[in-house]
């Protein structure tokens, strides 16, 4: 299912941002994205490219990779997009953009930017002001277990996150599930994953 059917938020006359009526807090369904062996293989071999040592134990900076390697390409499955592998050297981290996805209902490309954590309960991740302008979408996704599924919480669009000014001292906005589209409950198998995938 495509976010771009349904609204990406309601503003009343002076543009602010009301809460979703089923915002991903009130819900348990989420969207889940499954992963084969081989898949977790080329995730944790991927990740491992993207760390900063490419030793064989499992380090902090290999799992975090890990972690978002595999939410992005949930995302990318969820959307029918593709991801954005692309790693920049100088400042060891991305363009801000992880998945580009059609937009169906009006033409061109929506940019999105995938958050994740491992926390089960009040999951929330930071969307940085140096982040913010990035993208359309930010999603936020929960794993434990990254080489083998992924669940995607809920998302919002980026005019909605400044709108709802959830800014978290001087490092962004707090994405968290009381203000974020709930999802689901759908399920993408491998063959799904496939899809996104195969290059």
């Amino acid at each position: 299912m495509s976010i771009l059917h349904t609204t990406l938020g309601e503003y009343t006359q002076e543009k602010k941002y009301k809460l979703p009526i089923e915002s991903a807090g009130d819900v348990d369904h989420r969207i889940e994205v499954e992963f084969d062996q081989y898949q977790g293989q080329m995730l944790k071999e991927e990740a491992n490219h993207r760390s900063l040592s490419s030793s064989n134990t499992p380090d902090r900076d290999h799992r975090n990779h890990l972690m978002g390697l595999a939410s992005e390409i949930a995302v990318a499955t969820w959307q029918e997009g593709i991801v954005d592998r692309r790693i920049f050297d100088d400042y060891e981290g991305d363009s801000g953009v992880d998945v580009i996805a059609p937009n169906k209902r009006e033409g061109g490309y929506v940019r999105f930017q995938v958050k994740a954590t491992r926390k089960i309960s009040n999951p929330k991740r930071i969307v940085s002001k140096q982040e913010v302008d990035k993208a359309d979408v930010f999603v936020l996704c929960r794993t434990s277990a990254p080489n083998h599924r992924v669940k995607i919480i809920g998302y919002i669009s980026q005019r909605d996150l400044e709108a709802m000014n959830t800014v978290y001292g001087r490092s962004g906005y707090v994405l968290r599930p009381e203000i974020l589209h709930s999802v689901g409950p759908e399920y993408y198998g491998p063959d799904e994953v496939r899809r996104v995938v195969q290059d």
